[in-house]
């Protein structure tokens, strides 16, 4: 019988180059997110994955910041 885990993405799947990805994220732009479980809380961008396009944006939660990794969607600028 035939294994059928596949681990990682095979060798031919595509890429996204990177000039096609939304340069309106730099870190330490303020952002409000709209999606998800912290939907309308503000916070701070600390890093940018633009391979994964994910973001991430600390968040003051109780008034301690925590990091949460968002996708790219999930957010707009303040």
């Amino acid at each position: 019988m035939a294994d059928m885990l596949v681990l990682g993405e095979p060798d031919d799947a595509p890429t996204i180059p990177p000039e096609t990805v939304p340069s309106t994220f730099a870190v330490g732009d303020a952002v409000m997110l709209a999606d998800g479980p912290f939907a309308s809380l503000p916070g701070t961008v600390r890093g940018i994955d633009v391979d994964g396009r994910m973001l991430t944006v600390a968040l003051s939660i109780f008034g301690r910041d925590h990091d949460i990794e968002v996708p790219f969607h999930q957010v707009g600028k303040l």
